[in-house]
This record gives C-alpha cells, sequence and structure tokens, in this order.
C-alpha cells in the first residue's frame, strides 16, 4: 500500500500498478467495448437483412430450379435419342450451372449465418 492506495500487480509487469489505474483501464474498457457494439448494430442488421434475403431467394427458387432441371434432363434424354451430341453437351452445362447456382446460395446462407453467429457471440462478450 502506497500512499492509502492498494497495490497489485500486473501480468508481465515489474512494477505495481495503483488501484486508480485499474478503476480507469477497466472504464476505457467498457467505453471501448460499448462503442464497438454500437458500431457492430447496424453490420448485424444488414447481416440479418442478406440473411432473410437469400433465405427466400433460396426457397422460392429451389421449385422452380427443380423443374427446371427436370425439363432439362428430359431434353438431354430425348437428344442421346436423337443422337444430337453437340446439344447434350450444352444441356449438361446448364444442368452443372444450375447446381453450381444453388449450391453457391446454400453456402452463402452458411456463411451468413455463420457470420451472424460470431457477430453475435462478440456483442454478448
Amino acid at each position: 500500500m502506497k500512499d492509502g492506495i492498494p497495490l497489485f500487480y500486473v501480468a508481465n509487469s515489474p512494477k505495481p500498478v495503483p488501484a486508480v489505474a485499474d478503476r480507469k483501464m477497466r472504464s476505457n474498457m467498457f467505453l471501448l467495448k460499448l462503442l464497438m457494439k454500437v458500431l457492430l448494430l447496424p453490420v448485424m442488421l444488414v447481416l440479418f437483412v442478406l440473411r432473410v434475403l437469400v433465405k427466400i431467394g433460396i426457397e422460392l427458387s429451389s421449385v422452380i430450379v427443380g423443374g427446371l432441371i427436370l425439363i432439362i434432363l428430359g431434353c438431354i434424354i430425348y437428344v442421346i435419342v436423337q443422337q444430337m451430341w453437340p446439344s447434350m453437351w450444352i444441356l449438361i452445362a446448364m444442368v452443372a450451372v444450375l447446381i453450381m447456382v444453388t449450391a453457391g446460395a446454400g453456402i452463402l446462407d452458411v456463411l451468413l449465418e455463420e457470420a451472424s453467429i460470431n457477430l453475435g457471440l462478440l456483442m454478448q462478450s
């Protein structure tokens, strides 16, 4: 105790630090965390809107894309029977692109969900 102020040791610090400095440091950290939470709030709002739009897009497009893939697969069978090989490869490429777009939307949904979970955990700390 020095001049009526209790002292304690900070990790990796050779000198004792007065408790008054600790209170200031804690209040500064509180203000920084509060500022971080205020600044992250609009980011979380934008992330939430993006997640909702992607989910709606995936749900609506899955029926349309599924039907379109079935129609294209029927066309592929017809083209194979008629032995029009260049057309078959074009149709197969169309199906591959549709599948990649659907998978990309699913991956985007998962990434947005992970980002919102991580930001939520950051806001709680």
